[in-house]
């Protein structure tokens, strides 16, 4: 925990660092810094962000000013920096220092014209690298940067939170007062207002905001204390639960009244609907006449004609690896070449259904990978993928991709559920695509049978869920050795000395059904060995608790549903019986929300022993409090998962 005092006393010098240019940083401040070996904000950071601050001017240029402590010599990568810039305007005032000690002395060493490196990269952008001098562990530097940029509906977005912590973090926007503007922020505190920055530092605070209001506005926000942001399982894209903020310029006062950007989605909608690609789903499109006409002949019934129609795009077009929400398709080419990009072949899976008279659109989204869309405010640049949806004359609603020859139908790929989703169409509407609508249920069985005296027989057959099935899928499309680099994972897993005898994977070109992995193999047993051990489970969904710290600041976030079921059977011959045999165990999580099940049997007049386990996560979103029990039960499951059952020999054959 931070310390009132040190609070105090180091923000009342950077208050003063603030209100200084950087060319006269107080040098009590920098050689009090240097004479630090760590922060209690985070006693184990390698470096942390003294101060940084970002000035953006609506119309003219970007400033960019950091302090940084470098404590750890794995940091040291701080000290190269890389800033795009537009080559219409370009990079000015970049200046920098490294302070280090020499014993009592502060040395100081500027940023020559030979540590900077302009280059450019094409398509108006240009990159300016730079190096630091003379930076090694216990290194302070210091730098500013100036850049042009012009207007821009979205200034830079504010990256409050990163790899380092940060002691304060500013962004200050300067406008005219003829523009109004949105900001849209992921803070872990709520805001507070200030007159001042001197009131604001004083303050308790940890994120402020001081406006004023003038011929031309500013508005600043003044963030305190930031943690650093570290990785953690199961949380399907950090950026989403780092700390940040977006501003978005929604309308402007003009002579004839009040124009409004775009700044909803019914605004979006209408001028995607109104553009020459999605104007082409609503035409005749004669040139679909005879696949779908072929399609209708042999299925008449809605289900039918969506699949095939669906089933159809998705094996005779190729995809390109990219993404480009274009306003100039033409379908008509596309069809003809049976190429495309996610957003041209979904374009075209959805015309296709509209020409059957299916009601079908085509749908934004922002994959898992990126930040969620907003329901409130279009941010458009966030819209990273397109999909099909279909509406259902019953109203039930089928969710499409056949951009991929691997896609399952009926549902998107797991990264395509990541919240708000727009669905395109004459009014168009919005929809929820989250990870509990997934579900993947995977079978897994072992038989064991054919006793001697110094072997059995195992056969293993799994079947794994659809969402696993097209997961691995894609992964052996890239490189068939994959599929028998996993099957030989499988196989080194398997409890005891094995040989396998077959093994094969069925329905590898089928991606609408599930992957069954068949593997039979000889076990051998010692045959002076009185008791025989055999692992409770053959496949290990979970071998060891994925939850190994005490503490979890982010939130737990699971990919999809899961429904795993186990069933293992030992045919025993006359001379072996189970050691023991337990109680139904039963481990559940917040009445169902996970829930995990173990029953064993023995069925003495027919040797046979049976053991059947189940494990549901029934619920994909967990807040961070839940952490500590959800760990606990992660623990018992897999306490009784890696169980070893015993059999004993109770006489000789």
């Amino acid at each position: 925990m931070l310390t009132r005092r040190f609070i105090s006393t180091l923000l009342l010098s950077l208050c003063f660092v603030i209100n200084s240019s950087c060319q006269e940083i107080d040098t009590g401040f920098i050689k009090e810094n240097l004479a630090k070996i760590s922060y209690p904000l985070d006693t184990e950071a390698s470096a942390i962000v003294l101060l940084e601050k970002y000035t953006v001017e609506y119309s003219q240029k970007k400033t960019v000013h950091k302090i940084i402590k470098i404590l750890r010599s794995d940091a040291a990568d701080l000290a190269n920096v890389t800033v795009l810039y537009p080559l219409l305007g370009n990079t000015i005032n970049l200046t920098g220092t490294t302070f280090n000690l020499d014993g009592d002395k502060l040395v100081v060493t500027p940023l020559q014209n030979d540590d900077k490196h302009y280059k450019s990269l094409g398509n108006n952008t240009g990159e300016l690298s730079f190096t630091m001098p003379a930076v090694k562990e216990g290194s302070v530097i210091e730098y500013t940067y100036v850049v042009v940029t012009g207007f821009n509906f979205s200034p830079p977005v504010w990256h409050i939170q990163e790899k380092y912590p940060k002691i304060i973090s500013e962004y200050e926007l300067i406008f005219p007062n003829l523009l109004d503007f949105k900001s849209i922020s992921h803070v872990n505190e709520k805001v507070a207002s200030f007159p001042g920055v001197q009131e604001a530092m004083k303050s308790t605070n940890t994120f402020c905001n001081i406006a004023t209001g003038k011929e031309t506005r500013s508005s600043l926000w003044l963030r305190k204390n930031v943690e650093a942001i570290k990785e953690e399982p199961y949380v399907l894209n950090i950026n989403k639960n780092v700390e940040r903020m977006e501003i978005r310029f929604t309308g402007m006062s003009v002579q004839s009244g009040y124009g409004n950007f775009q700044n909803s989605w019914e605004m979006i909608n209408n001028e995607f609907w109104q553009a020459g690609s999605f104007k082409q789903l609503e035409s005749k499109n004669k040139f679909f006449n005879e696949v779908v006409d072929s399609i209708s002949e042999a299925d008449t019934s809605e289900d039918a004609m969506i699949r095939s129609i669906y089933c159809y795009v998705r094996s005779h077009f190729d995809c390109k690896p990219d993404y480009e929400l274009s306003r100039s398709v033409d379908l008509h080419d596309i069809f003809k070449s049976k190429k495309g990009n996610i957003f041209t072949i979904n374009l075209l899976l959805t015309a296709m259904l509209m020409h059957a008279h299916i009601s079908a659109s085509p749908t934004l989204i922002s994959t898992t990978s990126n930040l969620p869309l907003l329901k409130d405010l279009p941010i458009l640049d966030r819209a990273n993928y397109m999909s099909c949806t279909v509406t259902k004359r019953d109203s039930s609603i089928i969710c499409l991709d056949a951009s991929d020859k691997n896609n399952v139908y009926g549902f998107l790929p797991p990264y395509c559920y990541n919240g708000f989703a727009w669905v395109c169409g004459p009014t168009g509407r919005g929809i929820q695509l989250t990870t509990d609508m997934l579900l993947d249920k995977t079978i897994s069985a072992m038989r064991m049978y054919d006793f001697t005296d110094s072997s059995a027989k195992l056969e293993l057959v799994q079947k794994l869920g659809l969402v696993q099935s097209e997961n691995l899928r894609k992964t052996w499309a890239e490189d068939e050795k994959k599929a028998q680099d996993y099957l030989d994972k499988n196989i080194q897993d398997l409890p005891g000395d094995i040989a396998v005898l077959t093994k094969k994977i069925n329905n590898i070109d089928n991606p609408d059904t599930n992957l069954v992995i068949k593997l039979v193999c000889n076990f051998t047993l010692d045959k002076k060995a009185d008791h025989y051990f055999l692992s409770a489970t053959a496949f290990n969904t979970f071998r060891d608790n994925p939850f190994k710290s005490t503490v979890r600041i982010l939130p737990i976030e699971f990919s999809y549903k899961t429904d795993y079921k186990y069933c293992l059977t030992v045919n025993l011959p006359q001379n072996m019986e189970p050691d023991t045999v337990r109680k139904p165990i039963l481990v559940d999580y917040e009445a169902g929300a996970m829930t995990y099940g173990k029953v064993m049997n023995y069925t003495p007049d027919l040797h046979i022993f049976t053991l059947n386990s189940t494990l549901s996560i029934n619920v994909t979103q967990f807040s961070n409090e839940s952490y500590g029990s959800i760990r606990d039960f992660f623990q018992k499951m897999i306490k009784e998962n890696n169980e070893m059952l015993t059999f004993k020999r109770t006489k000789k054959i």
